[in-house]
């Protein structure tokens, strides 16, 4: 509550400027990886969607 109060008081006496920004023309630098972080065999986030799926979908007959 005190934080609160003490940044109400800065922001009410803060001098504010409005400046125009710079538009970058350039695209940015952006890169990308095809390693795997963890060592072992790569899954596929898509094929284990799909199985997700299906099993909600068809649920495995219980046992009586």
């Amino acid at each position: 509550m005190y934080e609160r109060k003490a940044l109400d008081l800065i922001l009410d006496s803060a001098e504010y400027e409005d400046y125009p920004l710079k538009q970058s023309v350039e695209a940015p630098n952006v890169s990308t990886v095809e390693a795997q972080a963890v060592p072992g065999e790569m899954q596929s986030t898509e094929s284990q969607a799909a199985q997700a799926t299906a099993e909600a979908e068809n649920p495995p007959a219980s046992p009586q």
